[in-house]
């Protein structure tokens, strides 16, 4: 079974803001095109997902503990070789919404001891959608047995609320432009002199 405190110790503070800024971007991203696709709601569930894969790898760029696996169309995340999490849009129920499938039912048995999962501790990461639709309420980290929530707690980012943000190195200015002074260049003639030019050069 995976052990709250366990987990929590692998998913540092820092990587819980990373997380939840990852979801924060990238419901940000499907807010922008948002009054383009109107009619199905799992338009929006792709669009955030997708997005979701990205703004994780941006915020993880720099940390070798983060394995990412988009496989299956499911955003999965091995953290330090010790924990399998999920990354799913929260059902009426608070657990991650699936279809039905053998690959689903054995990531969310905790007891299940196939060699392809029985290394790591697993856990969903689900965002949970407000009634309205139109913002993200709150970021959960959980585990489930099944159908059953066993544990979860919610996360921020708090832990990246006092640093500094990223200052952009400014692009370089071009170098002032030369202005060269053609005063003391020679002119070629546009025509041969003339013979009475010639004789007055003599």
């Amino acid at each position: 079974m995976s052990d709250k405190d366990e987990v929590r110790a692998v998913i540092t503070p820092i990587r819980e803001a990373k997380i939840y800024r990852a979801f924060r971007a990238a419901w940000d991203d499907y807010i922008q095109d948002r009054s383009r696709y109107k009619i199905w709601p799992r338009t929006r569930a792709n669009m955030v997902f997708e997005r979701i894969a990205v703004r994780l790898q941006e915020q993880f760029a720099d940390d070798p503990g983060m394995h990412f696996d988009f496989a299956d169309e499911t955003v999965k995340m091995t953290i330090d070789q010790r924990l399998l999490a999920r990354c799913k849009k929260a059902n009426g129920k608070g657990l991650g919404q699936n279809v039905p499938t053998q690959a689903n039912d054995l990531f969310c048995e905790q007891e299940d001891m196939l060699s392809a999962v029985a290394p790591f501790d697993k856990i969903e990461i689900v965002y949970v959608v407000n009634a309205l639709g139109t913002e993200i309420s709150r970021v959960m980290v959980q585990a489930r047995n099944g159908d059953t929530r066993l544990w979860g707690y919610e996360i921020d980012d708090t832990a990246l609320a006092n640093v500094a943000p990223v200052v952009p190195i400014p692009a370089p200015t071009a170098p002032p432009a030369i202005v060269l002074d053609a005063s003391d260049l020679v002119i070629p003639r546009t025509k041969p002199a003339s013979q009475d030019e010639e004789k007055d050069q003599k």
